[in-house]
């Protein structure tokens, strides 16, 4: 699994920093002239190779955009506080909250929204500015929470609704549900020294895990006769020049016909090489006894097909037992004992 952005709350740190702006703090110059805001949510773009940018891209991450609090002001316009909205009225907003606490909130909001919420802002593009247009009224001074899921999933919550995903061909990504305080200021320790922006910027962060997929091997016997018969193959992957995969599979058969096995948790993207490496003497191979599949796909069948034919050898000989062994520099190995 590759996290990109900071470990642990650092995810939390774009909308920490911007709720302490507005909670109990004096306001900036011009803070009390900001009636309409704007946000423009972009991601990390700490690629590991071209080839993962491509992949994010293809997930096609998507913004939607939830209002949970109105800012109303105290002590003649000096300060300001957060009046949650409905239905996210259950939610405690204080300004003296750690970042674990802020984190509870951000997930409770996000609860409250999957389940009740309804976004002002839905399907919006990473790199795209929200503003009030979008929204269909003012997207005035507040407490937003921000969803980033995959545009085409139905269903983009993770099994205990902590995360959303989007998925790639490759990889699958992870977003935590964020906080922000519109309009941000740029001196988040002190309000008073610095200026109050409209237009606000937030770094998406993300996790990215790998995504599996299966192979099927496809075993065709011609003319078959006598007794049960097994087939054995070897099955390696490859993914940007490392081995990630490594298995041997077998088929049984009895009779001629086509039988099949199928193989999961094989890396999306990877290059896969499948082996007959035992048939037995009574058949014989149509073709190549080795198949590769280009690229791992999830979602398809990923599938790679042998023939044999009956020779109608006699093989003589009983009590012999098949092993097999592998090495990394001859690979699979059929040993008769």
């Amino acid at each position: 699994m590759r996290e990109y952005g900071r470990k642990g709350a650092s995810l939390l740190l774009a909308f920490i920093l911007c709720l302490s702006l507005l909670m109990g703090m004096a306001a900036g110059v011009g803070a009390e002239e900001i009636t309409e805001v704007s946000l423009t949510v972009t991601a990390s773009d700490n690629f590991s190779d071209e080839a993962a940018e491509e992949d994010f891209k293809g997930a096609d991450v998507v913004i939607d955009l939830y209002q949970i609090a109105g800012m109303t002001a105290l002590g003649g316009g000096v300060t300001y506080d957060f009046t949650p909205m409905d239905p996210y009225g259950s939610l405690a907003l204080d300004g003296e909250m750690t970042a674990e606490a802020w984190q509870t909130v951000a997930e409770d909001a996000a609860a409250i929204a999957r389940n009740e919420g309804t976004p002002i802002v839905t399907g919006r593009a990473l790199g795209e500015k929200i503003v009030s247009s979008d929204a269909g009224s003012p997207l005035g001074l507040g407490l937003y929470l921000v969803i980033a899921h995959g545009r085409e999933l139905e269903s983009f919550w993770n099994e205990d609704g902590s995360a959303t995903l989007a998925e790639g061909a490759v990889y699958s990504y992870a977003f935590t549900p964020l906080l922000i305080a519109l309009p941000t200021n740029t001196s988040p320790e002190d309000t008073s020294l610095g200026e109050w922006v409209a237009d606000a910027e937030l770094l998406l962060k993300y996790v990215q895990t790998e995504r599996f997929g299966e192979i099927t091997i496809y075993k065709t016997v011609r003319n078959f006769e006598g007794e049960e018969a097994t087939f054995v193959f070897s099955v390696e992957a490859e993914k940007n020049g490392v081995n990630v995969y490594s298995n041997v599979a077998t088929i049984h058969m009895g009779q001629s016909g086509t039988l099949s096995a199928t193989l999961d948790r094989i890396p999306a993207g990877s290059r896969v090489t499948v082996t007959e490496v035992y048939s037995g003497g009574r058949f014989d191979l149509v073709g190549s006894g080795v198949a590769e599949i280009e690229s791992v796909t999830v979602g398809e069948e990923n599938a790679v097909s042998f023939e044999n034919t009956y020779n109608r050898k006699i093989i003589s000989g009983h009590g012999i037992q098949n092993h097999f062994t592998y090495s990394a520099e001859s690979g699979w190995q059929w040993e008769k004992q």
